[in-house]
């Protein structure tokens, strides 16, 4: 074997590097400490084709085994991540904000969309089943930030179990349901003046369902295109 080329065995202290510093997602959105990496990783180990760590890689880069395992963990974490959540102490509302205060230190950024809820009047909530609609306007401290509501929604009552979520995977999977890739069959409309047409590609045909599935994240897509060049098994390598 040549001096600059080596075996690269995926790990998922490296799939934790992948995730951060590739795809972006911080430790505010998914700490390292979080179980779903370590859940993530095994499902991708176990779908990843083992014959792929054959291939042989560059030493300064990941291996193709790597690419394709810590892509496909990536397009599972967005397909299956929780966010993370904190109870509300206290919530109230001045001058065109609503102030939230969690009963432990968050980890909420300005610009990060949230959810909010079992805090009433409903007003303070997200509506069940709709994308985020709120915003962070500012950090006051680490328990504390408020968001824009108007009008005056009156004095909050906290429940229970009132939760405030980060939505960064809830919204990305929303963003994906909108723009989700839809295969349909070949259709073809027209009238005196305009006409539009469907037609999907021969290789679609031979798509699994979560071969489509894939196709909605880049990192499922990258997976794919190694998976498709390599093949169940590893030409031309015994």
């Amino acid at each position: 074997m040549s001096s600059g080329l080596v075996y690269g065995p995926p790990s998922l202290t490296n799939f934790q590097a992948f995730v951060q510093n590739v795809v972006g997602i911080s430790a505010a959105y998914l700490p390292l400490s979080s179980p779903q990496y370590q859940h993530a990783f095994d499902q991708a180990m176990n779908i990843v084709n083992a014959d792929i760590g054959s291939v042989l890689s560059v030493s300064t880069s990941f291996s193709v085994i790597e690419l394709a395992t810590y892509n496909l963990g990536a397009h599972l974490l967005i397909e299956f991540a929780q966010d993370v959540s904190w109870s509300i102490f206290a919530a109230s509302w001045s001058v065109g904000l609503a102030t939230i205060t969690t009963s432990v230190a968050n980890t909420v950024q300005v610009g990060d969309m949230i959810g909010i809820s079992g805090v009433s009047p409903y007003a303070y909530d997200n509506a069940p089943g709709e994308p985020p609609a709120f915003v962070v306007n500012s950090v006051i401290d680490s328990q504390n930030f408020n968001y824009p509501l108007s009008p005056n929604p009156g004095a909050a009552i906290i429940a229970a179990n009132a939760l405030v979520s980060e939505m960064y995977f809830v919204n990305a999977r929303w963003r994906l349901q909108m723009a989700a890739f839809s295969p349909g069959v070949v259709t073809s409309a027209g009238d005196l003046s305009t006409s539009a047409g469907l037609l999907n590609p021969e290789f679609m045909s031979g798509l699994t369902l979560e071969d489509l599935n894939l196709l909605k994240t880049s990192y499922g897509r990258a997976y794919l295109s190694i998976a498709q060049k390599y093949g169940p098994t590893i030409w031309g390598l015994s």
